[in-house]
């Protein structure tokens, strides 16, 4: 359209003088600039209208090219540059134990272990584990019988997110031993199965033929570790005859923690470090191999699997934006070349 309206001007200024104050052929002086404009706008769109085949050509052979690159590239901001939508989303961070001589540098936890660790550790503001393991809480009730997503956490897990609630309020400390069974919904679960009713909060629901009461909904955007999860409660809930958590052998466990205010990822892993070796004295017949630690800001130990892949993809857009961009040229200038003969003798 640029280009047929750039033409159009050249034949009104040659129909005007060199200068474009001259008479044109009909003896009149010179139009306006807005009206030269209107005209040089009507002159285009009859070219495109008779050359109306290349047109479409061109502007699918764009679409195509943008659209494929806009939408990839949004995908990979969304995933390596937006900010986590979690209150200070730079302090927060990944920590795993580590087996130097094995080359393991993220294992999991156990839950005495997470324990000693948070106990010990003064680099950590908050340090809170949890598990995504097959639940097997079914809810009844509601419809159809339905196993939910579920996130087994311990105290320490929301605090470290720093997220409030939409409704009711998280999962308390003082709650996490004894017979207490309580759950926090996500948004989505909240709106697909109780229909955003706000009376939810305080409900008790039948998971797995076993009470649980509702103290809070989740807003929507948070789905940490994954956007799947569906309710939360308490890893306390899981039976010791069917995952004896309680041992320190047993390591299925994994940790996000927030930084203390003044430290660094470099200070919590060498604290965390220290922290280690010493259990793994105290502890040689479980412990003895895992003598270090390793700590990784969130987003990096998030998107560390991915960003190859994403990378690639990105400079993938971006050659198949520059083909699109060369065959869209290409055809602009063979049009051009067709219509030589023309210009020169409208020249």
């Amino acid at each position: 359209l640029w280009d047929l309206a750039i033409n159009a001007r050249g034949l009104l200024h040659v129909g005007r003088g060199e200068h474009g104050g001259g008479l044109v052929g009909d003896g009149k002086r010179g139009v306006g600039g807005m009206e030269t404009w209107i005209r040089d706008v009507r002159v285009a769109v009859r070219g495109l209208w008779r050359g109306r085949g290349w047109a479409a050509t061109v502007l699918a052979t764009l679409a195509l090219g943008t659209g494929a690159a806009t939408a990839l590239f949004s995908v990979s901001y969304t995933v390596l540059a937006r900010p986590l939508p979690y209150p200070e989303p730079d302090e927060l961070v990944r920590v795993f134990p580590a087996d130097p001589e094995r080359g393991v540098a993220e294992a999991s936890f156990s839950m005495p272990d997470f324990e000693d660790w948070r106990a010990a550790s003064n680099q950590l503001e908050d340090l809170g584990l949890y598990t995504t393991l097959p639940s097997d809480l079914v809810l009844t009730g509601y419809g159809d019988a339905t196993e939910l997503e579920t996130a087994y956490v311990t105290s320490g897990f929301f605090e470290t997110l720093g997220v409030p609630p939409l409704l009711g309020r998280t999962l308390r400390p003082e709650e996490e031993r004894g017979a207490n069974r309580v759950v926090v919904l996500s948004h989505g679960v909240w709106e697909r199965v109780f229909g955003s009713d706000p009376g939810v909060v305080g409900r008790t629901l039948m998971l797995k033929a076993e009470p649980y009461q509702v103290v809070g909904v989740m807003p929507p955007g948070f789905g940490y570790p994954n956007r799947d999860i569906e309710l939360y409660t308490f890893l306390t809930v899981i039976p010791q005859t069917s995952t004896p958590w309680n041992l320190r052998v047993v390591r299925f466990l994994e940790a996000v923690g927030r930084l203390a205010p003044g430290t660094t990822v470099g200070g919590a892993e060498g604290e965390l470090a220290s922290v280690a070796q010493a259990l793994a004295g105290d502890y040689p017949d479980t412990n003895a191999s895992l003598t270090g630690a390793t700590v990784r800001p969130l987003r990096e130990s998030m998107v560390s699997g991915i960003r190859p892949t994403l990378m690639a993809l990105m400079g993938g857009a971006a050659l198949f934006l520059l083909a699109a961009c060369a065959n869209a040229a290409g055809l602009m200038l063979l049009r051009q070349a067709r219509r030589a003969p023309e210009l020169a003798v409208r020249a």
